[in-house]
This record gives C-alpha cells, structure tokens and sequence, in this order.
C-alpha cells in the first residue's frame, strides 16, 4: 500500500505480524484502536463529536499508518516519536485515512471468523479474558507449524481461518469413533 504524507511516499504493509508489533511498538492492542476508531466515526455520522475525540482519532491513524510502514519495513523508520514530530504540521489526505482504515478493517476483520469464534467460545464456554493475546495468538501460530516468514505472508484473518481449521480439526479427532451406549440401549441388550 502506498501512503502519502504531504511530499513523502511510504510503502506499508499488512499481515498477521502487524498484530505482534502493534503490541510491540505502542504496547497497546490493534483491536482496542480500530474499535475507538469506529466509535469515533459514529459519534462523526451522529455529529456528537469533540475535539478530544478528533484529536484522539488522529493520534491512531498515526499509529495505524506508522505500523504498516513499520510491518513493511521496520529497520528503515525512525521511532514513531521522531516520525511523528517528522509529520506533525503535513496534512493526510482523507482518502488516505480511508484506504487505511478500509485496508485494515479488510486485514482484520471477517464476520466468518467472528461467527466460528463466537461458536468455539460457546462450545467450551470461556469468559476469561486472555492474558498476553498478542503472545497467545503468536504461540498458537507456532503450534500449528507457522514461522515468522509464513506469518509475514498471511493476513491476521487467514492465519485466524487456519487456527480454527486446526481446533474443528483436533475437536473431531476428540470425538469417540463409537457410539456410547445409553440406559436404553443397555435395556434393549438385556432384553435381546
């Protein structure tokens, strides 16, 4: 993805690594921002905006368009402290703040995951929250197989897919091969 900041062109990145460094970098979680960013964009369509929430709003398209060019480079970018006095008075274009937005809500986000998740937490019935979900998500990359380089290949949403693969996968394999007899068929047998 190319993405311009007044006279400067960057080329950005995204991938299933972006999940790990955005934890990395700004010791915060991807999901958490795209969440405010939706939250601000309502409160934009409602017209109940601040300028706390613009200001915030930018801080994290910041973020979000220094972690692409970070995930695609990351040896060739200052701190993104000094990137971000480096474009403090340049403008982004809007089109640019929805191409960003748009490339990762496309990256991140599937209703189909969603659903297949929400059916997996359902079947084992987990309310606890996951500590180190950035770790937990990387550790169970590992388990499958993955290496840093396939992860860099693959987006948080296919990598998502082939983790839930492998759980249907491993829960199939986990089911008896033979019925379990019942009361009535034990009755049935006494009866015989």
């Amino acid at each position: 993805m190319l993405i311009k900041i007044g006279n400067k062109e960057y080329v950005g990145c995204c991938n299933a690594m972006t999940y790990i460094f955005y934890n990395k970098v700004f010791n915060l979680n991807i999901f958490d921002d795209l969440d405010k960013i939706k939250g601000c964009l309502i409160k934009f369509k409602l017209q109940s905006v601040n300028k706390d929430d613009v200001d915030n709003m930018v801080d994290i398209i910041l973020r979000l368009i220094y972690i692409l060019v970070y995930t695609n480079n990351q040896n060739e970018i200052n701190s993104f402290e000094k990137w971000k006095k480096q474009h403090e008075h340049e403008a982004i274009e809007l089109e640019t703040i929805n191409e960003v937005i748009e490339f990762f809500v496309d990256n991140f986000y599937s209703q189909e995951v969603k659903e297949e998740l929400d059916k997996i937490k359902v079947s084992k019935n987990e309310d606890e929250p996951i500590i180190f979900q950035e770790h937990t998500f990387l550790n169970q990359c590992l388990s499958i197989g993955l290496n840093i380089e396939d992860m860099t290949k693959l987006s948080y949403v296919d990598i998502c897919k082939l983790l839930i693969v492998n759980m249907n996968k491993v829960k199939n394999l986990r089911k008896p091969k033979y019925k379990i007899a019942t009361t009535q068929d034990w009755d049935a047998l006494a009866a015989s």
